[in-house]
């Protein structure tokens, strides 16, 4: 504990503490003697008390002569401390936490991972502090592994990264190696070293039961050697010691400067005195490092602490600021933050009561540790506690407490939170009595929360008006496109740092002005104020890039802001980054770097690029190709060629031959020899080779009238010909009617003289408001031939006949129509044929009325015309009319209307129909389906909402928890996957838990990691070994991922369990599939020994072999 004098750092000296108990400043002073004859007092007289055994002189010696003495002469401040009191009393004893002042190279403490970048790690330290790890001070052999991979020097070993090799919010000890003080930061370095943290080890220290950091430095045929840092020692971790690690938390092989918490459990010397070394055999096993608890036996000096010692303390003091607690025989101090409960006082502790604290940290050159009595410091699983505030929000507090570093507040929902002094008021001249005035205990502020210490677990707010009045706190608050106000801070060479909010970005110099600027700081200088969009946030790095060019920041064109938002022919803006002769760099408007070639650049090949582009030119592209693990887009400013290319594939010619007779792209039908196109909603009927050019834009219904004006000028057009055909006849041969019928080529020949081509005859446009306006067009697949029968009749029309002849015309006439009605009966009989009109639809829907399958193939045959109107109409009309008891069939009709919204209605339209269908269905099918229809359009955000929805309304069903598990393996969000998987265990019945554990360890070993789904698995069959479907999937799992060897393992552990004769036969008639297409003779024959040995020793009969070779 140290004693510390009241300080005031600002303003005056205030008598009156902030927690109630007075004290002089004057009593900081040391009494000096000093010899003034002008000012000499006799002591006598000073002290009036006559229990002061300093100053009291006997007053029963008897009064002689005394030779003058030289006065003690005292100031008037030493005088005062006389009369009130020992010095003692006016020391004030105080548990300080830790802090940017305190802190100081050597220091040894626990901390928390709290962010991970690519070379270093920041460290969240107790005290509200933080400091950052160099990959270069992990560990000294993860150092010389890299060194090694920089010279291209291969190794066998793993050697990971450093997100592989720690884990957000996990539990780590460091020490500080550097402190560099600012103004207006303080930047500290740590490191994880062994060497460093194990500085005051000797191997003559170590003992059995202790736990020390460890690194991988190599890896052997039967274990690792681990680096401890300490002069003089071997260590070796066994195999076996290290399997339960690897299982439950590693998930991986370890990797080479990999830190480990080792235990140790042997210690030999060996060697001659002075060159003696100790050989240390140490264990990883989580429960032998977590159940560790030191006793003086083992460290019986402060040398040998190290952050994280776990033992037990008995409370000796208890104070307002803390407790001073015994343990393992020294004064260790805890301080009022780091209680066992946040808002826990000292003076609720006993003295006398034992508790188990832990190493906080550890002062150089100190002998009192500092302790923790947070359990969850310490805890087994790395994650960070979960934040019950959101960074940024403005939130009411009370004054709880008024420290020396500033006031400890209470949201409403029970979190501490601290407010430094500096963040209490804009004004830097606001002093401690300011503070006291203003910030009285239990009253109620507004406060912005800053930041989240996560070891102290405390937040971290501010009351200054400068910070409420923002809306930006934190780059997390932004989002990628959106478009936020900025006031230019500094400029340097590569561009300019701006404020956006409390947060700070950057602005490339190309990225102001239209044009290229030679000196942007000229038009835009500090502390001016512009809008600017956010290109991109790199939230491990801490930065945000922005442009200020006006075009980007009123685009409304699509952000590329990921490779699969670059698909195939979209447009977008961006800007040119740099000019080559190859081609263009183009950064686009979500932060993507592109490229354009010079061939898709331009199509004057012979000009440079650089004549007719340059830095900082906002274009407009369209993208021809994204491929994300080459890391590569190709774009293209060619839009001539891809719109072209477009229209082609999108608005193809279209004949009426007879290969049109299929189902045709884009809405369009064949009926009855003709091609029906339905464009804009205007219907077309089309003889046969007659080009379809454009679609009409007239939207008017077909009325009777139209209908009867068609048929008109159809009979017209035929008498027209007839006539023309008979005036023809007469003028070239004898003016009299003929007796005999002419020769047929002579007829066709002088028929055909004046007869229009196919081309020249316009096709019959049928516009129309709704699908349903046509059906007297394709009625049978007939009445589109009557329509075009004046093109027949004009083609084959002859010269008057013999009535003979007509009334061999009319014969062969009906038996034509009679045949024509034979096929359309044909065709309704056959079950195979394909409905290409209303009329067989209609038909259709009639013979099957509670055909669900027969009702969606009419909505998909409308739909194709794009007729919503019509296609929810028929729905209803589908809902109407199958019966009751057809649940499933009536479900499927519901699904088919939510596809229907989904593809071609508006949100609301959807959510309307989910809404009706949850009413007329059961909710867990409707839901199911939704999800589905969700993925398929892969709007995730919906269909997250859904799950989590799900969740909550059904968390008893199985089905329901695996929907979201498939979702987020398939999408690698494998955190947010295992975390629901714990939730899933925890509200599923324990029937079900086998069932979701093989299912979530199949998505595990296909999408995720292998490991830990095989871990998900060998811990299943530990408890469950006679469940043969859990053993026959992981041997399936493992075959599928090529793992051969590690597939026969398990088929040698499955045949291994104690199976009755019927499942045994399954598991080896499998294990002697899997060696045929995997393995070798000598492996076959081996499965047969194991069924022979299996018959011997169970006694099963000889057909036990038969069937297995069958």
């Amino acid at each position: 504990m140290r004693q510390v004098e009241i300080s005031f750092p600002r303003g005056k000296p205030s008598y009156n503490n902030y927690f109630g108990t007075n004290s002089d400043p004057s009593g900081s002073e040391k009494i000096k003697k000093k010899k003034r004859a002008s000012d000499s007092v006799d002591v006598t007289h000073i002290s009036s008390n006559d229990n002061d055994d300093l100053f009291k002189i006997s007053r029963s010696t008897p009064s002689v002569p005394k030779k003058k003495k030289k006065s003690i002469g005292l100031t008037s401040e030493e005088t005062d401390l006389l009369i009130s009191g020992s010095k003692a009393d006016k020391i004030k004893t105080v548990v300080d936490s830790l802090s940017f002042e305190t802190i100081s190279e050597g220091l040894l403490s626990l901390g928390r991972v709290i962010r991970i970048r690519d070379h270093e790690i920041l460290v969240s330290l107790p005290g509200r502090t933080m400091g950052s790890v160099p990959i270069t001070a992990i560990s000294g052999p993860y150092t010389k592994a890299l060194e090694k991979l920089t010279l291209a020097e291969g190794r066998e070993d793993a050697v990971y990264g450093v997100k592989d090799l720690f884990q957000i919010g996990q539990i780590v000890s460091v020490a500080v190696t550097g402190v560099k003080k600012d103004v207006h930061s303080v930047r500290v370095t740590l490191s994880m070293s062994p060497s460093d943290l194990q500085a005051g080890y000797t191997s003559g220290s170590i003992s059995e039961s202790m736990v020390l950091t460890g690194a991988v430095e190599s890896v052997e045929d039967h274990g690792y050697i681990i680096d401890i840092g300490v002069q003089g020692t071997h260590t070796f971790l066994p195999k076996e010691n290290a399997k339960a690690f690897i299982q439950n938390v590693n998930h991986k092989p370890l990797g080479i400067g990999q830190l480990l918490k080792c235990k140790v459990l042997k210690s030999k010397s060996a060697g001659r005195s002075g060159t003696s070394k100790t050989y240390l055999t140490v264990t990883i096993s989580p429960k032998e490092v977590n159940r560790t608890k030191y006793t003086m036996e083992t460290v019986n000096n402060y040398q040998l602490l190290l952050p994280g010692m776990e033992s037990e303390g008995t409370v000796m003091e208890t104070h307002k600021t803390g407790i001073k607690v015994d343990f393992l025989g020294m004064v260790s101090l805890i301080h009022l933050d780091h209680m066992a409960e946040p808002w826990t006082l000292p003076g609720t502790l006993e003295v006398g009561a034992t508790n188990f604290p832990r190493v906080l940290y550890l002062f150089p050159n100190s002998s009192n540790p500092y302790l923790t009595l947070q359990s969850r410091i310490c805890q087994k699983k790395a994650s960070l506690p979960q934040l019950l505030l959101t960074l940024g929000d403005k939130l009411k507090v009370k004054i709880a407490r008024i420290e020396k570093r500033g006031l400890i507040v209470k949201f409403e929902n029970g979190e501490r939170g601290f407010v430094s002094s500096t963040r209490c008021s804009d004004n830097s001249a606001f002093t401690d009595e300011d503070i006291a005035r203003e910030f009285p205990i239990a009253s109620s502020h507004t406060c912005c929360v800053m930041e989240y210490s996560s070891l102290d677990n405390i937040y971290i707010g501010s009351f200054q008006q400068s910070v409420l009045s923002q809306q930006i706190i934190r780059i997390d608050q932004l989002e990628v496109g959106q478009v936020v106000s900025c006031d230019l801070k500094a400029w340097k060479s590569t561009g300019a740092i701006v404020g956006v909010g409390l947060a700070k970005g950057f602005i490339p110099k190309i990225h102001f002005g239209e044009l290229a600027l030679k000196n942007p700081a000229v038009k835009f200088p500090v502390g001016h104020k512009f809008k600017a969009r956010v290109c991109r946030i790199d939230l491990n790095k801490n930065q945000i890039l922005l442009t200020a060019k006006k075009r980007l920041v009123k685009s409304k064109a699509p952000l590329l802001s990921s490779y699969p938002e670059c698909v195939y022919g979209i447009e977008s803006e961006g800007v040119i980054s740099k000019v080559t002769e190859s081609g263009l760099n183009i950064f686009t408007i979500g932060g993507l770097s592109a490229f354009i070639p010079a061939t898709k650049a331009t199509k004057e090949s012979r000009t440079r690029l650089t004549k007719l582009f340059f830095p900082g030119q906002v274009v407009n592209f369209h993208v021809v190709s994204a491929n994300a693990e080459k890391n590569r887009i190709i774009l293209s400013m060619l839009f001539e060629e891809s719109s072209r290319q477009h229209t082609s594939s999108s608005n193809e010619v279209i004949t009426g031959g007879k290969e049109n007779k299929q189902k045709l792209k884009n809405g369009k039908q064949s009926a009855g020899g003709h091609v029906i196109e339905i464009i804009n909603k205007s219907v077309k009927v089309i003889p046969e080779d007659v080009v379809v050019v454009k679609p009409t834009t007239n939207r008017r219904k077909i009325s009777s009238e139209d209908k009867s004006k068609v048929s008109l000028e159809n009979k017209e057009t035929k008498s027209k010909s007839r006539k023309l055909t008979t005036d023809k006849t007469k003028s070239k041969d004898n003016p009299e009617p003929p007796r005999k019928r002419r020769k047929k080529h002579n007829s066709e020949q002088d028929t055909h003289k004046d007869v229009p081509k196919r081309s020249e005859i316009p096709c019959l446009e049928v516009p129309s408001e709704s699908f349903y306006d046509t059906s007297y067009l394709i009625k049978g697949g007939n009445e589109s031939d009557s329509d075009v029968s004046s093109v027949e009749e004009y083609e084959t029309e002859e010269i008057p006949k013999t009535v003979k002849a007509v009334k061999k015309d009319k014969a062969s006439k009906e038996w034509a129509h009679e045949s024509e009605i034979r096929k359309i009966e044909s065709k309704v009989a056959d079950p195979l044929h394909t409905p290409t009109t209303l009329d067989d639809f209609e038909r259709l829907v009639i013979n099957s009325p509670n055909s669900s399958l027969a009702w969606t193939a009419f909505i998909a045959f409308v739909l194709q015309g794009a007729d919503i109107v019509n296609a929810r109409a028929l729905a209803a009309r589908a809902l109407q009319t199958i019966l009751f008891r057809e649940e499933g069939e009536r479900l499927n009709i519901w699904k088919v209307m939510l596809n229907m919204e989904t593809g071609f209605g508006t949100e609301e339209s959807v959510k309307h129909t989910f809404n009706e269908a949850l009413k007329a269905n059961d909710p867990l099918a409707i839901y199911k389906a939704m999800c589905e229809i969700r993925q398929r359009a892969k709007n995730y955000k919906e269909l997250e909402y859904l799950l989590r929805v799900m969740n909550k309304k059904f968390p008893q069903e199985r089905e329901v928890w695996f929907l979201g598990l498939t979702h987020y393996y398939k999408t690698g969000q494998f955190d947010k996957g295992r975390e629901l998987f714990k939730t899933c265990l925890a509200n599923l019945p324990k029937t079900e838990h086998i069932t979701m554990i093989s299912k979530t360890a199949v998505l595990e070993m296909k999408y995720g990691d292998v490991g830990r789904g095989r871990t998900l698995l060998d811990t299943t069959l530990l408890t469950y070994p006679k469940r043969l479907d859990l053993w026959l999937l992981y041997a399936a799992q493992l075959i599928k991922k090529g793992n051969y060897d590690d597939a026969r393992d398990v088929f040698q552990n499955a045949a291994r369990v104690p199976f009755v004769p019927k499942r045994m036969l399954v598991v080896l008639k499998k294990f002697l599939q899997f060696e045929m297409e995997h393995g070798t003779l000598e492996n076959r024959s081996k499965v047969k020994e194991m069924a022979l040995q299996y018959v011997n020793n169970v006694d099963a009969s000889a057909e036990f072999l038969t069937h297995l070779d069958d």
